[in-house]
């Protein structure tokens, strides 16, 4: 008997939200599809530096292959600690506390920097190790040093603009992270068409010139993603504290 009426009541539950269930498929997709969008421009850095180097020298094609292995394991490290910053952000707007999702963001960005200068300081140093153990040839190693040094130099941007990334996913803006992922591969083709083939009055630089611009580019995404989070009526903009009173 409790069995039928707890199917009964499941039954009439649905049945009175069956009208919504459009409503809910519909928001679902629209915080998925850019979130979806953006994890496919964040992979987009490495292959735009592939395949533009790729008209340089086969040497090149493959220094920026091998190092992009290495560059993936680096963003799976940064992306187990967006896992948490998404979870509590989420939680912490869904009760309207924004208080302590400001204070999360904010853990979320010192731990970034953290993690970051430490990744981009190991990543310079041990360049020359790390491409000659994902087995560089002799002619590729010194221009995956180059590459792998450089781009791991900018680990401290990635760090960052994915976790403050993170962070506004949870608040619910999936969109915003995807604006500035998609402008920061605009302007790292872009970056990518001057330095790698000398346009506009810069140097030839190959596989360094892809490097730069990819850092460059990361770079000037983090800058955006902080701007986002702290400019005035974000998500995370406390309330101002109310004015005292002065009483005669």
């Amino acid at each position: 008997m409790n069995v039928e009426k707890e199917s009964t009541s499941l039954a009439s539950l649905f049945d009175g939200e069956e009208l919504n269930i459009k409503s809910v498929n519909k928001h679902i997709w629209t915080l998925a599809l850019p979130s979806l969008i953006e994890l496919l421009l964040a992979t987009l850095f490495g292959m735009v530096d592939m395949v533009m180097v790729g008209n340089v020298s086969t040497a090149s094609l493959a220094a920026v292959g091998i190092s992009n292995q290495p560059m993936m394991l680096i963003l799976a490290v940064f992306q187990a600690l967006n896992v948490g910053t998404m979870a509590l952000v989420a939680r912490f707007m869904g009760t309207g506390d924004r208080q302590s999702s400001y204070l999360v963001l904010k853990q979320t960005i010192i731990l970034a920097m953290l993690l970051g200068i430490i990744t981009s300081i190991i990543g310079f140093v041990c360049a020359h190790r790390v491409v000659t153990f994902m087995g560089a040839e002799p002619d590729v190693i010194p221009l995956a040093k180059s590459y792998f040094s450089i781009v791991s130099s900018g680990a401290f941007f990635v760090a960052v603009t994915m976790g403050v990334s993170a962070a506004l996913r949870g608040a619910g803006d999936t969109a915003s992270p995807m604006r500035y992922n998609l402008l920061a591969n605009f302007i790292n083709v872009f970056g990518n068409y001057m330095l790698i083939y000398g346009k506009l009055g810069f140097p030839a630089l190959g596989v360094t010139g892809a490097a730069l611009s990819t850092t460059i580019s990361r770079g000037l995404a983090m800058i955006m993603a902080l701007y986002t989070v702290f400019r005035p009526n974000s998500l995370f903009s406390l309330p101002a504290p109310p004015k005292k009173i002065d009483r005669c």
